[in-house]
């Protein structure tokens, strides 16, 4: 049911999208450039491209001591860690220190109307506190470096040293 619904969702969207297009007159430039990319996308999809394996290695060490030295500081400055159980960044600390160690006012997610420390927040406390500024050019540094550590793990290199994407 819930695909059937999620379907119907994406369906009305490129409806009415196509309308907006057709209406400022864009649809043959939208219709060429989306099929010429959905074509490179699905090709790079099923055949991929090869890793160079010490390259990705040598990234993904620099990356991990990167994030060590920014824990390390983050820590010195915090008086406590800031990662969570799976040695990610947690949202929860970041947002007690700015919020209830700093006293900086908060910003609250939509939604569910909890404290956040997402990037936009930090960004905006960076901006709008002095105080805000170290820390916060730490967690964004941090968040950067994490994924940039996620994106070259050996987990996502197929066993024929080829990366594929979805899209």
């Amino acid at each position: 049911r819930y695909n059937g619904k999620d379907v119907c969702y994406t369906r009305a969207l490129i409806e009415r999208y196509r309308e907006q297009v057709r209406a400022k007159g864009l649809l043959p430039l939208h219709r060429d450039h989306y099929r010429r990319l959905t074509d490179a996308c699905v090709r790079l999809a099923q055949t991929g491209f090869n890793v160079d394996e010490k390259v990705r290695k040598e990234i993904e060490q620099r990356e991990v001591a990167i994030l060590a030295q920014t824990n390390i500081a983050m820590t010195d400055l915090a008086g406590h860690s800031m990662l969570g159980k799976q040695l990610g960044i947690s949202n929860t600390r970041v947002a007690s220190y700015f919020y209830d160690t700093l006293k900086c006012k908060p910003y609250y997610k939509r939604g569910s109307g909890r404290r956040t420390a997402d990037e936009l927040a930090v960004r905006r406390l960076m901006g709008k506190y002095k105080k805000a500024r170290p820390m916060g050019a730490l967690v964004l540094d941090y968040r950067s470096h994490g994924k940039i550590r996620q994106e070259v793990r050996a987990s996502i290199v197929s066993e024929d040293g080829r990366l594929r994407s979805r899209y």
